[in-house]
């Protein structure tokens, strides 16, 4: 029995297996959405929603859902059952068996209600739907439009706003600014203002702030009288107000003389009527405006005596502006130029010619010109005024003191003065400075030869030599001087030599020769030569122009005489010949290699002779003297004796023999 029981029950349990994996899987129920379209909305405007996975509509069967609107919120996430009247208690239903379409998808449209008065709390508390979040719910789908389903579907939340408008002015000609301030509207949402739906630029506000204002200003554009509507659209919501075009009426100039030209310009009158223009209530113009009540037009001042004038226009509906146009009175006459008289120069010695020019004098009149009280008489030039009353005449300048005097020129008894002031005569010319010098380039030594002119009168002359002071001399009487001195040694070229009183300076050039020394002749040491000490060395001498001149000498041990080479350099020597003192000469060690030795010459001029060829010489290996004279021949001395002593003793040894 426990046997056949268990197999009983292993047998069901199969079986029922079987039948799990052969039973389709029920289809999972995809989660219904739901969209409102704007999400903020005013009162009484529009709202579109839209849905989707909702139960379709399928063959003969049709499914419907509701809409309610409620400022009450439940959780409708997942497959949460919730129920309007259970869980939402004051709703109002805007919507009443919208179709499912066969793609499960809803399309409807509904009007912000004015109040929420349905449920058990909206008919005991109904309220006045104001600024705020709302929210849509739609319910489950149902196939008897008889009998609603009250089964929440989905939700979606929708705010709810005021959004007033106001215009400052709201009444205005075309062109004026305008300020539109909002209130109330959803926070931070750009905005567009159109007038009579054509978007219009603004300044200030471009969106609203955080607690929903904003102001703008805008221009009112051409348009015709009446009222037209500014509608500002804030976050895809409309609000409108509106602004009432005044007519205008202006003229260009609005001022002119008779028979002149003026613009008339309308703005703001009836579109496409006809206005009639009148100036001082004589018809002037009649035209038509265009389809924004405009017009312009122009017209000629009437022939009317000076004074202001009523212009006025009138359309066909009744429009009618009054601005005033004035005639000036005449300008008088200008006028006539008084005479006026111009002098050139103005001021000068006596002597001076002066053109004296004038104008607006009567014409055909004889010309009379004082200087001071005294007549002068023309020089040249016209003696009598032209037709147009102008003439130029020259006069010259009598002599007078110094200062400011008065001409005055009359003809045909009118009068007029111009202003001349005599001057002093310029002082004689300062003589020129001059100076020479002769000869004007020579070598050191030259005696060089200054005379000079115009140079103070028994003042002293110094005479320099690049900034050396070489000589003075006093100037004659008449500025004249003459003094010598001997070219200092300096640099070869152009030296400046100045000639000076204090006052006055004359500069000169002096070019010291630039022909460099011969070469001298080398004597001693010999070529090749084995020197002794004390060694010297010697050289004939040079002779120059630029005198006196100097030599020097290197000694080197290589003969290129690069600078590593040379051993001794002496210079400034001013004999041709020199010997070696005994610390030079312990710089010349003993070799069997010769040393080498050259001089050249530099002269006053600073001019620098050509090298000497290479002499060669040789300090000899071996003991060498470095001893001084006296101190070599005591040990000469010494040795003699030496020798004498040790030969002495030999002669007595072998005298026995």
């Amino acid at each position: 029995m426990r046997l056949g029981g268990l197999r009983l029950i292993l047998g069901v349990m199969v079986i029922f297996s079987v039948l799990a994996a052969l039973l389709p899987a029920a289809p999972a129920l995809a989660q219904r959405s739901l969209t409102v379209s704007p999400t903020q909305q005013k009162v009484g405007n529009r709202v579109d929603i839209s849905g989707v996975e909702y139960t379709a509509s399928a063959g003969e069967t049709d499914r419907y859902i509701d809409v309610y609107i409620s400022d009450q919120s439940v959780d409708v996430s997942g497959n949460i059952s919730k129920n309007i009247d259970n869980d939402i208690t004051r709703y109002k239903r805007v919507i009443w068996g919208t179709p499912v379409g066969l793609d499960g998808k809803i399309s409807a449209y509904f009007n912000v209600p004015e109040t929420i008065d349905e449920g058990v709390t909206g008919t005991s508390s109904p309220f006045t739907v104001a600024p705020g979040t709302y929210y849509v719910y739609t319910t489950r789908e149902y196939t008897n439009p008889a009998i609603s389903v009250k089964l929440i579907a989905a939700k979606a939340a929708l705010t709810v706003i005021a959004g007033s408008v106001t215009l400052s002015p709201a009444t205005g000609k075309v062109g004026s600014s305008v300020t539109a301030s909002g209130s109330q509207f959803a926070a931070s949402q750009t905005i567009t203002i159109k007038y009579d739906g054509t978007t219009l630029a603004k300044t200030g506000s471009t969106s609203t702030s955080s607690t929903g204002t904003f102001s703008s200003t805008i221009q009112v554009p051409p348009s015709a009288s009446g009222a037209h509507t500014i509608t500002v659209t804030v976050g895809g919501v409309d609000t409108t107000a509106q602004f009432t075009v005044q007519p205008n009426l202006t003229l260009e100039p609005a001022t002119g003389l008779a028979g002149s030209q003026a613009v008339i310009r309308a703005t703001g009158f009836a579109a496409q009527s006809n206005v009639i223009v009148q100036f001082n209530n004589n018809v002037l113009k009649q035209g038509q405006t265009d389809a924004l009540g405009n017009l312009l037009d122009t017209f000629s001042v009437p022939q009317l005596a000076a004074g202001a004038y009523d212009v006025r226009a009138q359309d066909a509906s009744g429009n009618t502006l009054t601005v005033k146009f004035t005639i000036p009175a005449p300008a008088p006459p200008p006028p006539k130029p008084a005479a006026a008289v111009s002098l050139s120069p103005t001021s000068g010695i006596a002597g001076t010619s002066v053109t004296v020019t004038g104008s607006n004098f009567p014409g055909a009149q004889d010309i009379a010109i004082k200087f001071d009280n005294a007549a002068v008489s023309i020089k040249s030039g016209r003696t009598n005024t032209d037709a147009a009353g102008a003439f130029s005449s020259v006069i010259d300048v009598p002599t007078a003191a110094t200062g400011a005097h008065t001409v005055t020129i009359t003809a045909g008894g009118t009068s007029a003065t111009a202003q001349f002031t005599l001057t002093a005569p310029p002082p004689p010319p300062k003589p020129v400075t001059v100076a020479n010098l002769v000869p004007a380039a020579g070598n050191v030594g030259t005696e060089v030869v200054v005379s000079g002119v115009g140079f103070q009168g028994g003042k002293t002359i110094t005479i320099k030599y690049d900034d050396q002071t070489m000589t003075t001399v006093t100037a004659n009487t008449t500025g004249q001087f003459r003094a010598s001195f001997k070219a200092p040694a300096s640099k070869a070229g152009a030296r400046k030599v100045t000639a000076s009183d204090g006052a006055s300076t004359a500069e000169m050039t002096f070019t010291m020769e630039s022909m460099p020394p011969l070469a001298p002749e080398p004597m001693l040491p010999e070529m090749g030569v084995k020197v002794k000490s004390p060694i010297a060395f010697d050289w004939k001498d040079v002779k120059d122009e630029s005198l006196p001149v100097t030599y020097t000498l290197q000694i080197a041990g290589e003969d290129d005489f690069n600078a590593a080479s040379i051993l001794l350099e002496k210079k400034g020597l001013t004999r041709s010949e020199y010997s070696l003192t005994e610390a030079e000469e312990k710089k010349l060690e003993a070799r069997d290699e010769p040393y080498f030795w050259r001089v050249r010459v530099i002269d006053a001029a600073s001019n620098e002779g050509s090298w000497t060829g290479a002499g060669e010489f040789i300090v000899p290996g071996g003991f060498q003297m470095s001893l001084p004279k006296w101190a070599q021949y005591t040990f000469l001395g010494l040795g003699g004796l030496f020798l004498f002593a040790v030969g002495f003793w030999v002669g007595r040894r072998t005298s026995y023999y």
